[in-house]
């Protein structure tokens, strides 16, 4: 079989949702947000071009199973080879639970942000004890073939770190695979931002305490546990990889990811250091105008990647460097620092592209592609994005 060339294709089947949570960007551009499903034409489209795709996850910002066709949708792309992924509210899951169990989809992650009074506050009243209801209809549905996966993705923000235990025992006991733990990186006013778990170089202690917590009880249950980074690190990409990831927005605009293609019309608002920044939109084509696979080769793409093979292809050869050099003498010491230097410097010639820079997943808060700053010692790993899983 030939190598797909994308690892993940995140599909937006629908920006319309059941709630109006309080994290959610659009509950800040109000009127400019677009509501709308993907359609037939559209998903036709992408056809010919799911055989290239390893995963693909129905679900960009809305809530996929309004989509009426989400179904078939799911079904298309498991013919064509995918593993199919969807994150979900859990408003509708007991309405798709026969559906799900029977075998299209790989990973359903269900989401939430905290214990009762956390996820009533900022997901729009909506209550956890029905969310692990539905888990445990999905577990029983599922019981003999164990799929899809069932994990539980829970938002992390300031305050919440105490609820993450208790989460994980409802979820292990519901009969959910993992706990996959979130910041939030979505951060478009200054409210949002003082609501974020991370800032300036750490978490604060209350958090990393209650992220060790959840992992010890986790580790006692015998559940798996993503937890996010607890402080910033270097990033040679970003979770939502660019270069072997793509993004389709319900209209057929296609992205380098979802954080660039929320369904606004105009720019993005996003909190930098120095205040509210307004994010151009930015697309490498439509559905509309070329094939997936002609978008995905042409002259948009490449160049938003360029800067970002050149930093993974600099840590390669920093690597490279790094498996010739013997012994641990002053000499061999010498050699690793000037590599080490040259990395460094190319990786500042080398920014990440103007749109992702007021971004926190350059910053290594959500897992991705990361150069650990330990000296002479850069570590490259690669963690399956937790909104994708």
């Amino acid at each position: 079989m030939a190598q797909r060339k994308l690892s993940a294709l995140q599909v937006e089947v629908t920006s319309r949702c059941t709630r109006r949570c309080a994290i959610c960007p659009r509950a800040v551009v109000g009127e400019r947000w677009l509501d709308g499903d993907l359609s037939e034409a559209h998903w036709e489209r992408l056809g010919p071009d799911l055989q290239s795709v390893e995963h693909i996850h129905l679900q960009g910002w809305g809530e996929p199973l309004l989509h009426p066709n989400l179904e078939t949708m799911a079904r298309d792309a498991t013919a064509a080879g995918c593993s199919v992924g969807i994150t979900t509210n859990g408003d509708l899951l007991g309405e798709a639970v026969e559906w799900i169990a029977d075998g299209p989809v790989d990973v359903l992650a269900v989401s939430l942000a905290g214990g009762d009074e956390w996820n009533r506050r900022l997901r729009d009243g909506s209550r956890p004890d029905e969310l692990f209801t539905a888990v445990e209809e999905l577990v029983r549905a599922r019981s003999r073939r164990k799929q899809p996966r069932i994990h539980v993705s829970f938002l992390l923000v300031r305050g919440n770190a105490g609820d993450l235990a208790g989460t994980v025992r409802e979820a292990a006991g519901a009969g959910a695979d993992g706990v996959f733990v979130n910041h939030l990186d979505c951060v478009p006013t200054e409210e949002l931002r003082e609501l974020a778990a991370y800032g300036g170089k750490s978490v604060p202690d209350a958090v990393r305490e209650g992220l060790g917590e959840a992992e010890t009880v986790a580790r006692r249950l015998g559940i798996d546990i993503r937890l996010p980074a607890s402080e910033p690190q270097e990033m040679l990409t970003c979770a939502l990889d660019p270069r072997v990831m793509a993004s389709v927005r319900w209209d057929g605009a296609v992205a380098p990811c979802v954080e660039l293609n929320l369904p606004i019309a105009g720019p993005t608002p996003r909190m930098a250091e120095d205040g509210i920044v307004e994010i151009p939109p930015y697309r490498y084509g439509h559905l509309d105008e070329e094939p997936l696979s002609v978008i995905l080769a042409g002259a948009a793409r490449q160049q938003f990647t360029a800067p970002l093979r050149r930093r993974c292809d600099a840590n390669s050869r920093f690597q490279d460097s790094a498996l010739l050099v013997s012994g641990s003498g002053a000499v061999a010491l010498a050699d690793l620092d000037r590599a080490y230097g040259r990395l460094e410097q190319e990786l500042l010639e080398n920014p990440f592209p103007q749109p992702c820079r007021a971004c926190p997943k350059t910053e290594g808060w959500c897992p991705g592609r990361v150069t650990v700053r330990i000296r002479l010692c850069p570590i490259t790993t690669m963690c399956w994005p937790n909104c994708l899983s």
